[in-house]
């Protein structure tokens, strides 16, 4: 009723259909493989992936999220990457968007607009060197025995120009390039300059009387007209006016 089959005929056999297995299952592998549409489906297009709640970490891979609904008129807020913090995980508030960095010589978040245009914009408080939510418009904090908390200034190829809070001595001080601590003011209200004068306003009138009041008391004004310093001074009860001493011959 069968025939014997030969070995040599039975290892024809099998590569056969070793092959037409191999063709089948390359046939359903490229069937299943990803194809870009052409078009968007006429049903409704979904804005965007919601996870909640998120449980697991997306990496992209070097990918782009673009916000494909963004108008090309510069009037909207969102961006390419939106993120709103509406929920918390763990009983504990987390942020829109987290960014960290592993090495000191990274950055943690670093924002660009190569057309000129601003590189950030916040609504809200925002803190620097924070540990809690800033409750003003700018709070800029360091850690205790670290680096002073400090704004460095620079306008095109002008000398650097800082203002720092001086930890050991709680001063508040300003310095450049050429003046190192420049105007120095303690927390009694004491005021240092180095390296450079102090220059008031001048006037060729006698100053009016309605300058020197109660709040203007210790206001000062050179009078080049009559080569005089006025100085508002006096007390409530005797009485506030300009005094003056002339400014004439070596030391007055």
């Amino acid at each position: 009723m069968f025939k014997k089959v030969k070995n040599w005929q039975l290892s024809i056999m099998i590569a056969v259909v070793s092959f037409l297995s191999l063709l089948i299952i390359q046939q359903v592998v490229t069937a299943a493989a990803w194809i870009n549409p052409t078009g968007h489906p006429g049903d409704v297009v979904v804005g965007g992936i919601v996870l909640n709640p998120v449980t697991e970490d997306i990496d992209l891979q070097g990918s782009l999220v673009i916000d494909s609904t963004l108008p090309d008129d510069g009037a909207t807020k969102k961006g390419t990457v939106h993120a709103t913090a509406t929920c918390c995980r763990g009983g504990l508030d987390r942020a829109a968007v987290y960014a960290e960095s592993a090495n000191n010589a990274n950055y943690g978040l670093w924002a660009v607009n190569t057309q000129g245009g601003p590189a950030g914009y916040f609504e809200g408080t925002v803190g620097i060197g924070e540990s809690s939510s800033p409750i003003h418009a700018l709070e800029i904090s360091s850690r205790a025995g670290g680096i002073n908390a400090e704004i460095n200034l620079k306008s095109g190829a002008s000398d650097y120009w800082a203002i720092y809070n001086d930890e050991s001595t709680d001063d508040l001080r300003f310095w450049n390039d050429n003046a190192d601590d420049a105007l120095i003011l303690d927390n009694a209200g004491n005021v240092e300059i180095n390296n450079g004068y102090l220059q008031i306003d001048t006037t060729v009138l006698i100053p009016p009387a309605g300058d020197c009041t109660e709040n203007t008391i210790g206001r000062m004004v050179v009078n080049v007209g009559n080569n005089r310093l006025y100085v508002c001074s006096g007390t409530v009860l005797g009485g506030i006016s300009w005094k003056y001493a002339a400014l004439s011959g070596a030391g007055f």
